[in-house]
């Protein structure tokens, strides 16, 4: 059985860290909250400053309907057969919707008509070739005028995502010059929502509102994890393999997996909801009923 585990203390310290940072950078701190962290670390974030919370889709929104966030940021365009558990949500829950197409800005109006007063909607540029997103500048212009005239929609931000080898300084420039776009014609757009790392940031930032660390959770072979997951071993099929309860944890999980008290095991196989783990260095010791941890980062 997959159990949760968390080490209060150093998450507390993080978060704080967290807002220090905000602080210096002059950004307001959302952080994105995968669907396996628990609310009361949501809590925690909003506590110590955070402006609201982050997630992938809407039916991960739902856990957070009775939250105390400012808001909720879905931060992906919506999935068309998600639309419909729009209804399911308070009309109170607060919502910032992304789109980069008219379609599924058609759809959200033709959901929320009669449901909500009004919903925002958040533009999402594209930050590479084969993400999702739209152009900036002009495409992204036609977009949010069109958004704009649908009932019960109001464009209120842009989003932008800046990838591992990105070049921040491009994103964030993108970002802006869409924003004075989106002014001179007149809708009013005063959020700019960045995904990305702190040093994404400049130190002098007037333009950035918010930034949505996803990497804020995860863990690395220079830090102890702050969140993991227990796994139990079920079966030693080999001296150089065990089987581990984590494999539907392991599918459900975006992020490279990391074991912090094995760093040199290695994911083998997936079978009947189990993972095949590699036994080597400090591995081999491992026995039936033995307890493993995993975490999301970077490993090595």
């Amino acid at each position: 059985m997959n159990r949760l585990r968390f080490n209060g203390d150093l998450l507390e310290k993080h978060v704080r860290c967290m807002t220090e940072l905000a602080c210096r950078k002059n950004v307001l701190w959302r952080p994105h909250i995968p669907w396996h962290v628990p609310l009361t670390v949501n809590e925690l974030c909003l506590f110590q400053g955070a402006v609201g919370v982050s997630v992938a889709g809407i039916a991960q929104a739902e856990r957070f309907a009775d939250s105390r966030s400012e808001s909720v940021l879905i931060s992906l365009p919506p999935t068309i057969s998600d639309i419909p558990l729009l209804t399911q949500f308070p009309e109170s829950m607060p919502l910032l919707l992304t789109v980069d197409h008219f379609v599924q800005a058609e759809r959200l109006a033709g959901q929320v008509f009669g449901f909500r007063e009004e919903c925002s909607v958040v533009i999402l540029l594209r930050g590479n070739e084969f993400g999702p997103g739209i152009r900036p500048g002009q495409d992204a212009l036609q977009l949010a005028q069109g958004v704009s005239r649908l009932k019960g929609l109001r464009v209120v931000g842009i989003s932008a995502s800046i990838s591992a080898n990105g070049d921040s300084s491009s994103t964030i420039k993108s970002a802006v010059h869409t924003q004075c776009e989106f002014r001179r014609a007149g809708i009013d757009c005063d959020l700019i929502s960045i995904d990305g790392t702190w040093d994404a940031i400049p130190a002098n930032n007037t333009f950035v509102t918010e930034l949505r660390d996803q990497t804020f959770f995860h863990s690395s072979e220079y830090s102890a994890p702050m969140i993991w997951w227990e796994a139990e071993v079920i079966s030693r099929p080999t001296l150089g393999a065990a089987v581990v309860d984590a494999g539907l944890l392991l599918a459900k999980t975006y992020a490279p997996i990391w074991f912090p008290d094995f760093p040199d095991v290695q994911i083998l196989d997936w079978h009947d909801d189990c993972c095949v783990i590699s036994t080597t260095g400090d591995a081999q010791r491992l026995g039936i009923g033995d307890a493993v941890r995993i975490t999301s980062g970077n490993g090595r």
